[in-house]
């Protein structure tokens, strides 16, 4: 049985790490915009739309966020089912049984849906995808909760077994996922928490991490509606965004390191064979840089879950 460690009230969370931006406001009237439209919200700042898309707010923004391509090793948008990497560095998805299906816009085969019992998706391993720093990036739509084994959710992860160096993921967990140690079989899976590990996890739990839900949408991690996280690392502190807001902030008491794995990037599941943690939901994007993310542009990501923006006449998204 695999081993894993009591989450405390320190939160160690996933059991492989121990384990708050600028505001964005000003909502107007619901306006359905049509075909390929421009809205001026801000000075030089316009908000693309797309096809048919129904605009809920309009967000208020000042300042550039910078170019959100630089430090980027793997984009995966998903669009019209691409699987390509579009970040440039040919880090492409070689195997995918996955299915496609609509994005967060509605736009047909533009995410790609996971059964949470064989789907997922695998990215060769390369020297670009061993970042000694990191930020992780996604859109995601849980439908379920892993019922297996000690109950994970892997997004993403790099890295078999858990103990391993040059170790990074993107998971949620039940708060009480083991008990001793070991495994807890009655873990209670409407009590899950959004995490992310980084960094050689030798020994086990060593890793940097954290961890977090955001409290306005709720305590705990919730079905059928978008999720936009965050996990970054900057060799010592590591923080959670949910949605835009910083979850948790963690700074590391010692040194973690990291060290390249040759392990191939697995997307909706985890390489163990025997606790795969098979993801249960939708992807509609994820972006991995080698670089922290500033506020700032954590803040217009967020952005990207409800809307296409455009700054300064340059579309980001």
């Amino acid at each position: 049985m695999k081993i894993l460690k009591t989450l405390t009230s320190a939160f160690i969370v996933l059991s492989y790490f121990a384990i708050q931006g600028v505001p964005l406001s000003s909502c107007t009237k619901t306006n359905t915009v049509h075909d390929t439209t421009t809205v001026t919200i801000h000075d030089t700042t316009s908000l693309t739309i797309r096809d048919t898309v129904t605009v809920k707010d309009t967000v208020t923004i000042t300042g550039d966020p910078g170019n959100l391509s630089d430090g980027l090793v793997a984009y995966y948008n998903f669009n019209g089912g691409n699987l390509n990497d579009s970040s440039g560095h040919g880090n492409n998805i070689v195997f995918n049984n996955a299915t496609p299906t609509e994005d967060r816009f509605g736009n047909p085969e533009s995410a790609y849906l996971f059964d949470g019992r064989s789907s997922y998706m695998t990215v060769k391993n390369s020297a670009s995808i061993n970042p000694n720093k990191i930020s992780i990036y996604a859109i995601i739509k849980v439908y379920g909760f892993n019922q297996d084994g000690c109950h994970g959710n892997q997004i993403l992860s790099k890295g078999y077994p858990y103990n391993v160096n040059g170790f990074y993921a993107l998971s949620f967990y039940p708060y009480n996922n083991s008990v001793g140690g070991v495994c807890n079989p009655n873990a209670d899976t409407t009590k899950e928490f959004f995490a992310g590990g980084f960094g050689d996890n030798i020994p086990l739990g060593v890793a940097a991490g954290s961890w977090g839900n955001s409290s306005s949408d709720s305590v705990y991690v919730q079905k059928y509606q978008w999720y936009t996280l965050v996990f970054t690392y900057d060799g010592t502190t590591s923080k959670f965004y949910v949605n835009g807001a910083l979850a948790r902030t963690t700074v590391n008491t010692g040194t973690v390191t990291f060290t390249p794995n040759s392990n191939d990037l697995f997307i909706g599941k985890h390489e163990n064979p025997l606790y795969p943690y098979y993801f249960n939901g939708v992807i509609d994007e994820i972006r991995i840089y080698n670089k922290v993310i500033t506020n700032r542009q954590v803040q217009y990501m967020r952005i990207f879950k409800d809307k296409y923006l455009k700054v300064n006449n340059k579309l980001i998204h």
